[in-house]
């Protein structure tokens, strides 16, 4: 029988869907083999399979399920119980028809599939004979209330997309957005046009949301691969592995789902490999003789923290110093001094292995990089946490999509580029007489020294070939970056703005040209590249950096809290605002800020915002017009679905703010601290109300 070539696609798409589940059910149903609902959905997954085999005339495969469903049959009818080997048996049964399907993608058909490579080992298990009956509703009921159960309209809620006919549709609503921008430059003083525009803006804005959305897929299309990984890892170490996972409900975008599986696969091997003891020993440790390995994901903003963490035996930070030293990757001279964090940090070494023996799963040389590596790859970090005896515990932080990040623009060497947000540590202007003591050359690199630190600065010419030589005598605007544990900055022409931008793939003639990871286009219509912060930082000379601040006496560095923008009022007094919370840097025109009851207001991207002025930069007369200058510096802030204006006098920089801020009696301040010696308050724009009136 010649099968219709598009159902077969059908069934090939739906058969795969069907065995990730599969391959996680059955995991679940070792641990939990009183589950009748559980055992009747493979049992009807497998049953569906079989059937459609047998229309389509795949009749290897549908030997190799019609066995799979004898044995399923007999563990319903409680002839047979769920136990270890039958499950591996199982699982197998899952390989063999992946293997299955791939041949019949291949070739059409199913005529080079071997039956005989797993039906008679299910086989041989319902010649274990049969167990004592239990009261039980008859088969054929329980399967016709599960179809009852199931909505009729639940195939149609839903359709299948090509990705292909997504991605154009990202770019379609990209040209739109450039095309926008033109039109707006086109139109000012055109107050006939101005309502067309706001309905053309909103409508694109809404489009993208949609698209953007339609680009997410749960996270759990990976996360439930995972089970079945642990417990085959587990049992090749005679060990005993729980794993559990929560919060699998987070959908992200269809890139970064391709890209965590192997970091994550990774990063399990090391926990069952090497922390996660054999029962034995735990036992002896005073441990249970099981180890866990918990799995979370919670999300903040526009990012997806997943945390991997597990109970065993944990890194001991002098044992990795020695490995370290051992395999050449650093000298005695340049361990000396390091904290345990910093010691821990270097997990991350290409190449670096923590084993003592070459397995199926370690020592082979490839080692947590890979990990770091796939995470910076796509604007994320990878962090390592480790108490001996204990446990460890392997961060993964990463944005929520690529189609969409929030960027700072900066021009070098006359050209503008985008540098995602979430990579900035803090910005630094150095006048012409701090620079000679500021910027010190070593071996004909460039370093900038702060805080008792030298940070070095990469050359211009690397992000802008044609850029000129540093030039002596005028003010340096600095950025300051860090990527995968690395420290460093370049030299800015100026800081221009700061946006979410849609992400576009690079032309394809410079594509795989270091450091630029994908372009843009900026609100006022020009075109921009995205700077790759993790391919700048790897070109980093990691020893040169240690040799120029060996020696240097370092005082403990201060705990760090999280980023903040530092701001100051008409006064020069100094406030801060959570970058988290930061969403753009906007010129107001005072003309457009109107009053609301007791609030100020302004329009922006088709929302009215409310205006706190909590510095005073805005003054207000007895007729209560603005009696301030044509254009008012505003940093719009996000909380939760809410955005909130600040008006500032003017932008400081952004920096590490500290560990933790001092209570003040002022209900509209969360803290205060000092920093760089000035006394800076933290604004809590929730203070703010609704209700609330500007100060």
């Amino acid at each position: 029988m010649n099968a219709d070539p598009e159902m077969v696609e059908i069934f090939l798409e739906e058969s795969r869907e069907g065995l990730e589940q599969l391959n996680l059910d059955l995991v679940q149903l070792e641990a939990n083999a009183g589950d009748q609902e559980l055992l009747d959905r493979i049992f009807r997954a497998v049953h569906t399979m079989k059937g459609t085999c047998g229309f389509l005339g795949f009749d290897h495969l549908e030997e190799i399920t019609h066995a799979a469903e004898d044995v399923l049959g007999a563990v319903r009818r409680g002839e047979l119980r769920v136990t270890a080997d039958l499950t591996t048996s199982l699982l197998r049964l899952a390989d063999v028809v992946e293997q299955a399907l791939n041949l019949i993608a291949e070739e059409g058909s199913d005529e080079h599939v071997d039956a005989n490579l797993v039906a008679p080992l299910l086989r041989t298990h319902l010649s274990e004979g049969p167990l004592p009956q239990q009261p039980e509703a008859p088969v054929a009921e329980r399967d016709a209330a599960a179809a009852r159960a199931e909505p009729a309209h639940a195939r149609e809620a839903s359709v299948r997309v090509d990705v292909k006919v997504l991605d154009q549709l990202q770019d379609l609503v990209s040209d739109i957005a450039f095309a926008r921008a033109q039109l707006a430059e086109e139109i000012v003083g055109n107050e006939r046009m101005a309502e067309p525009y706001r309905r053309l803006r909103q409508a694109s804005k809404q489009l993208q949301d949609i698209v953007m959305f339609a680009r997410m897929q749960p996270i759990a299309t990976v996360l439930n691969k995972l089970p079945r990984i642990v417990r085959d890892l587990a049992q090749e170490q005679n060990k005993r592995v729980d794993l559990t996972i929560s919060d699998k409900d987070v959908g992200v975008d269809k890139a970064i789902n391709e890209l965590i599986l192997d970091p994550l696969i990774h990063v399990l091997r090391n926990a069952v490999d090497h922390g996660i003891e054999l029962p034995n020993d735990r036992l002896a440790a005073g441990k249970t003789d099981f180890g866990t390995i918990d799995i979370s994901v919670t999300v903040s903003g526009s990012r997806v923290r997943l945390t991997v963490s597990d109970d065993g035996r944990g890194i001991d930070p002098e044992a990795l110093a020695d490995k370290v030293i051992a395999a050449g990757h650093r000298t005695k001279a340049e361990m000396a001094g390091r904290t345990p964090a910093e010691i821990l940090d270097l997990v991350f070494i290409p190449g670096l292995s923590t084993a003592s023996a070459i397995t199926k799963t370690s020592g082979r040389g490839v080692g947590m990089d890979v990990v770091r590596s796939a995470a910076e790859q796509v604007g994320g970090t990878a962090e390592l946490r480790s108490t001996p005896g204990q446990g460890t515990t392997v961060i993964l932080d990463l944005p929520l999509t690529l189609a969409i990040v929030n960027v700072i623009v900066v021009r070098v060497a006359g050209i503008s580029y985008a540098l995602p947000q979430i990579d900035v540590e803090t910005m630094v202007r150095l006048e012409p007489a701090e620079q000679a003591e500021a910027l010190l050359n070593v071996e004909d690199a460039l370093f900038l020294r702060r805080e008792d630190e030298l940070t070095p600065l990469v050359p211009a010419s690397v992000i802008a070939p044609k850029a000129p030589p540093l030039a002596g005598g005028a003010v340096l605007e600095l950025v300051l970056l860090r990527s995968g544990g690395r420290r460093f900055g370049f030299i800015v022409d100026q800081v221009e703005d700061n946006f979410e931008a849609v992400v576009k793939p690079l032309p394809n003639v410079i594509r795989g040209i270091s450091p630029y990871g994908g372009a843009t286009v900026l609100p006022d219509g020009r075109a921009a590249l995205i700077l790759d912060i993790g391919a700048l930082g790897r070109g980093i000379d990691v020893s040169a950096v240690e040799a120029a601040n060996r020696g240097r006496t370092t005082p403990v560095a201060p705990d760090l809290g999280a980023p903040v923008l530092l701001v100051a009022g008409l006064d020069d007094r100094r406030n801060a605002v959570l970058l988290d919370e930061v969403e753009r840097l906007v010129q107001v025109p005072t003309s457009a800020i109107e009053r609301a009851g007791e609030q100020l207001v302004f329009q922006y991207d088709d929302r009215i915002v409310r205006l706190v002025d909590h510095a005073g930069v805005l003054t207000q007369s007895s007729a209560g017009a603005l009696g301030t200058p044509e254009m008012a510096n505003v940093v719009i802030c996000r909380r939760g679905d809410e955005l909130v204006g600040l008006a500032v006098a003017r932008i400081i920089e952004i920096r590490s703010g500290p560990a933790s801020w001092s209570a003040v009696t002022d209900s509209r301040v969360s803290g205060t601290s000092v920093i760089d010696g000035r006394v800076t308050d933290l604004v809590d724009l929730g203070a703010y109300g609704a209700a609330g009136g500007p100060t």
